[in-house]
């Protein structure tokens, strides 16, 4: 069987750059192709040379925001115990 073009192609920038595509109706989410491709023995051979115009603080200030984010929702979720308590009680034994 072929590979299609659009995964051939997407199997290329990984290859070459380490480039993955964010696509809104993707099948994968970005880290999710990382997985697949990796997973499939594909290595980049380079990287996308945009990281060396990129300003490490902007880089910084964004990953905190994101550890920031994530601590929120963290904090907002309820436990595991609490999870199942409400929604997957299972009712007394007759």
């Amino acid at each position: 069987m072929s590979i299609p073009e659009t995964l051939r192609h997407k199997m290329e920038l990984f290859q070459s750059q380490g480039r993955l595509l964010d696509e809104a109706e993707g099948l994968f989410a970005q880290g999710s192709w990382f997985q697949v491709m990796h997973g499939q023995g594909l290595r980049p051979r380079g990287y996308n040379s945009i990281v060396d115009v990129v300003n490490i603080q902007d880089v910084s200030t964004y990953i905190e925001g994101m550890r920031r984010a994530i601590g929120n929702c963290i904090k907002a979720m309820p436990t595991h115990d609490e999870f199942l308590e409400k929604n997957c009680k299972a009712a007394p034994p007759a």
